[in-house]
């Protein structure tokens, strides 16, 4: 008897657990959804995205900078002495 009691008991504690875990999941996607639309995350991205766009620039402009810098060492090589 003292078996089925506590049978019941973990049942009862595995419903509650999953029915928490259930509300959790909900939680966390209003709270993503509130996170996507606030004005911290929106500055978050725009931020993130102003890097990407000037490390791109950066290197291509160190891709210039080594061209250039490729032309003039190769016209002080073929400079006559």
């Amino acid at each position: 008897m003292v078996a089925k009691t506590t049978d019941n008991k973990d049942k009862s504690n595995a419903a509650d657990s999953s029915s928490e875990k259930s509300r959790q999941t909900e939680n966390n996607a209003v709270n993503e959804n509130e996170m996507e639309n606030s004005s911290l995350h929106r500055f978050f991205i725009s931020a993130i995205k102003d890097i990407y766009f000037a490390e791109n620039a950066l290197m291509d402009a160190s891709d210039q900078m080594k061209k250039e810098e490729l032309k003039e060492t190769s016209k002080d090589t073929h400079k006559p002495s």
